[in-house]
């Protein structure tokens, strides 16, 4: 048990491991609770079920426990309520099984030495364990970040002992650990008011003075949260988004988004969404895990809302959605080792193009075509064929360190620079060519 103790601590939130060496007041006043004494480490005593679990206290919140082989643990019973003590023959270790024959109306204190000192704690006098416990949870669904409150989460904690109603109990949520003794379990508590990760049955002791504690569990509900840092945010790359369509940016995490008032969700962030307009909201929120009512189940979060914005909707018009295709083609010129793409177009009024190529899903920019890589993997050399004419590219077939062979999609879309009605021109093609391996 003095191992178990040493592994449990580690499972709570600002522990703090003290060896017995270390620096303290000892001799701790005795009480039923640890005390808000001014000695730096105090011992504790867990009541629940059948068994007083001892430990000590470092710093009232903060838990520490002394090096196994260093304690020793004395346990002593008082003589009714009085202050003479009896040492209980042969209970050494860190915990001590209530016998109601010779323990119901006494006290029971446990001496911890350590490191040269000696800690003391004592309960109040005796009077049974509790039975029939209850108490009703009204902290509804909690998030990742809301921390348990016993006081307000709490209410209508109930108990009996020998078949009668206990008055003056109390409830607290706890930290449970468990060890096997003699084919028995012996429980240590100590109140833990932290967040919950997800959603299961958390531990509550229902306790009243002079008696030892009763432990109940209820299911509390843990629903996601997400920052703004995670919120997903709408593309503004409005030239390669479908004309009258919205696109999301990469999103991190797992998310979820609705259009709609009717409960339905989609998870398709890689889709253009359409029949959207500036002023649109769209509700996007973090998906469940699990399922509801077990444990580890974590309810989807509340969802935030995205207004959509004229620089999210999209330009882009697709090939089967123009009458202007017929207006442009794309030209190849193929030699042995390199490929030259041009686009070709019909209109002789128009100079002044501005020209986007998109080989295989990835466009092509002057910033990144020395390490363009495909959609399929498939990495190529592909360059302007003219430091100031964007109209032409070039994709190298002869890249030693990559296999070529396959079929690629390649668009163009041509846009008039400037235009005196104020609706410039769009041209756009798409054309899919072969590569052999050799």
């Amino acid at each position: 048990m003095k191992k178990l103790l040493l592994i449990f601590m580690a499972a709570f939130a600002g522990i703090y491991f003290a060896s017995c060496s270390e620096d303290d007041d000892g001799d701790s006043s005795p009480s039923s609770q640890p005390s808000k004494a001014t000695s730096t480490t105090e011992a504790y005593i867990s009541s629940v079920e059948d068994y007083f679990v001892a430990s000590l206290v470092k710093n009232p919140g903060y838990l520490s426990v002394p090096e196994v082989e260093d304690a020793t643990f004395v346990w002593e019973r008082s003589s009714g309520d009085s202050n003479t003590w009896t040492t209980i023959d042969g209970q050494t270790e860190a915990y001590y099984k209530y016998s109601e024959e010779t323990d119901k109306s006494k006290k029971i204190r446990v001496t911890i030495t350590c490191g040269g000192k000696t800690y003391k704690k004592e309960t109040a006098p005796i009077l049974g364990k509790l039975a029939e416990a209850d108490v009703s949870y009204t902290g509804g669904t909690l998030t990742t970040e809301q921390k348990l409150n016993s006081s307000t989460m709490l209410s209508n904690a109930s108990a009996k002992c020998d078949g009668n109603t206990v008055a003056n109990v109390t409830a607290q949520f706890v930290d449970l650990e468990g060890d096997s003794s003699e084919g028995e379990t012996i429980i240590f508590a100590l109140p833990y008011e932290n967040t919950l990760s997800e959603s299961g049955n958390i531990p509550i002791l229902v306790t009243a003075p002079g008696y030892l504690g009763k432990y109940v569990s209820k299911y509390v509900t843990v629903k996601q949260v997400f920052s703004d840092y995670e919120m997903p945010k709408l593309s503004t790359d409005t030239a390669s988004i479908q004309s009258g369509c919205v696109k999301f940016e990469q999103i991190v995490g797992e998310f979820e988004y609705s259009l709609s008032s009717d409960g339905s969700w989609s998870d398709d962030f890689d889709s253009p969404i359409a029949g959207l307009s500036e002023g649109s909201v769209i509700q996007v929120r973090k998906v469940a895990f699990g399922q509801a009512g077990e444990e580890g189940y974590l309810e989807a979060s509340e969802p935030k809302s995205i207004t959509v914005n004229k620089e999210n909707i999209g330009t882009y018009v697709p090939a089967e959605n123009t009458m202007n295709n017929d207006d442009i083609e794309i030209i190849e010129e193929r030699s042995e080792k390199k490929l030259l793409l041009k686009a070709q177009l019909k209109n002789p009024n128009v100079s002044d193009w501005k020209y986007t190529w998109t080989v295989d899903g990835t466009t092509l920019e002057r910033d990144n075509e020395d390490l363009f890589f495909s959609e399929k993997s498939r990495c190529q050399l592909v360059t302007f064929d003219s430091d100031e004419d964007d109209s032409a590219i070039t994709i190298d077939l002869d890249d030693p360190f990559w296999d070529p062979s396959g079929i690629y999609t390649v668009t163009v879309r041509a846009e008039e620079k400037s235009s005196d009605s104020g609706n410039p021109l769009l041209y756009f093609t798409s054309y899919d060519f072969s590569v052999n391996a050799e």
